[in-house]
């Protein structure tokens, strides 16, 4: 009887064992509170964002057509950013959208296939929305990064072309073709892999269910040949079922580790273009400061000389003209002073204020240092203040970009480095919710609105032009 009694013991530890074994290495979804109700709120949260997207593209296209890349005479082909990046957020709204709903459809039931495919392909669209980016900013980088007002504006034309150092329009063009494909070739490569383990996943945690059922029915057949075969077989299944497990996290952590790589590349691509740009908008800045204080200068010296003569009729209308001028020029003196306090920073939703090449020619950038000074003090404080927006705004841009970046690098290394990451779950299904779930707040929970909201507003407003002004040469040719 005691000896009967141990091999029950027995019996029950071993299939409470294997139970166990099932349960971790199942895709069973048994979320909480919580999580039901993050993904309702993004499952009516991400089609905003694809929406707003959507119409900004919509009204884009009636006015540019649909070109999704240009090409300039010099075989330099850049991104029409206004309609290439909707598109791909567009479609990373959408995969966002089928992912989160096959996800509550899965709930209390087992992960499915289609809902961990569609939910990876977020993140090569998520990728081309900032490549692209990266894409436009570096063809609008300055011909010149260093003293731009002088090496570039002297001799129009014949300024520093970085681009050209990098081998031309053929290098150019292949390394930010070759930086879509660095994404989407391992992705797609490795996202096959994951679907194939998943579903051997599911095949075998059924084939090991319906076996342990079997087995805790018939615990008390006299049969032992057949029961130790049973058991057999289970054991054979449920090895397979910890293999492919393992298999799909291996797929899944290499999958982590190619965004980790791209996130990365993306991070510096956008740093080192927009600290480019940046650099290039703050030297400019820098003269029109000191145009301002010179020509400040200039005034009060005039100033002081009237004051100790006789004043004619003539001289009091040009004092009184000194003396407008003098306001105007301690408004720049007061915005220049205030050029680093906590306003400044705010970024101005005006639409026109995107660096773009053009730039580098219009009419902010198209006199030497010295001409600056003798041009209207109202027109030079209105070009200081669209150089200001500049800068801000690329400044924002880049700061939410790299947000977005780092945080999707944070998680990704976590979960990439860490082998053991879904062991704190009850089962593996259970760790991918949060997976799921996090990176679909990340984007559509933080900057994706925004960027939405902005750029419609900026599509249905008309684009503002910077004041142009006659060059020196030009007002030189009039008078003579």
């Amino acid at each position: 009887m005691d000896s009967i009694a141990a091999d029950s013991k027995l019996d029950s530890e071993w299939l409470l064992n294997q139970q166990s074994i099932l349960n971790e290495n199942s895709l069973a979804l048994s979320p909480d509170s919580l999580s039901k109700s993050m993904t309702t709120v993004l499952v009516f949260l991400a089609p905003i964002v694809g929406m707003l997207y959507f119409v900004s593209a919509a009204k884009r296209l009636r006015k540019t057509g649909f070109v999704l890349i240009h090409r300039d005479s010099n075989r330099y082909i850049h991104p029409n950013i206004h309609l290439l990046i909707p598109a791909f957020a567009i479609l990373q709204s959408i995969f966002t959208v089928i992912s989160l709903i096959s996800l509550k459809t899965n709930y209390n039931k087992y992960l499915k296939l289609f809902t961990l495919l569609t939910h990876q392909l977020t993140y090569p669209m998520l990728y081309s929305i900032g490549w692209t980016k990266v894409w436009g900013m570096a063809y609008s980088l300055p011909p010149s990064d260093i003293n731009l007002q002088k090496k570039f504006h002297r001799n129009r034309g014949n300024g520093v072309d970085w681009k050209s150092k990098l081998g031309g329009p053929l290098i150019f063009n292949s390394i930010f073709i070759a930086g879509y494909l660095l994404n989407m070739i391992p992705t797609a490569i490795f996202i096959t892999r994951c679907g194939k383990s998943l579903s051997k996943i599911n095949k075998h945690w059924k084939d090991c269910d319906q076996m342990l059922k079997f087995i805790s029915y018939s615990i008390n057949v006299s049969d032992s040949i057949k029961m130790i075969k049973y058991k057999e077989n289970l054991l054979n299944d449920s090895q397979s079922l910890v293999l492919a497990s393992r298999e799909l996290v291996i797929n899944l952590r290499c999958l982590l580790g190619i965004f980790v790589v791209t996130g990365i590349i993306f991070f510096i691509g956008n740093t080192f273009c927009t600290t480019k740009i940046i650099r290039a908008l703050s030297a400019q800045i820098k003269v029109f400061r000191s145009c301002a204080q010179r020509r400040k200068n200039k005034i009060e010296l005039s100033q002081r000389v009237s004051t100790t003569s006789k004043k004619t009729g003539v001289e009091s209308q040009l004092s009184a003209i000194f003396q407008d001028t003098f306001i105007d020029l301690n408004l720049l003196e007061a915005e220049a002073q205030d050029f680093w306090s906590w306003k400044t920073f705010l970024p101005s939703l005006r639409p026109g204020t995107r660096v773009t090449s053009m730039l580098w020619q219009s009419n902010l950038f198209d006199q030497p240092a010295e001409d600056w000074e003798k041009i209207d003090s109202i027109l030079l404080t209105k070009k200081y203040s669209d150089l200001k927006r500049f800068t801000t705004n690329t400044l924002w841009q880049s700061i939410l970009a790299n947000i977005v970046a780092i945080s999707y690098i944070v998680f990704d290394v976590v979960f990439s480095l860490n082998a053991k990451w879904y062991r704190s779950y009850e089962t593996l299904g259970q760790a991918l919710i949060d997976v799921i779930i996090w990176c679909a707040l990340t984007w559509n929970f933080g900057p994706a609105i925004l960027l939405g909201l902005i750029s419609c507003k900026t599509a249905f407003t008309p684009e503002v032009v910077c004041i142009s002004e006659p060059s020196l040469q030009e007002r030189n040719s009039e008078d003579s």
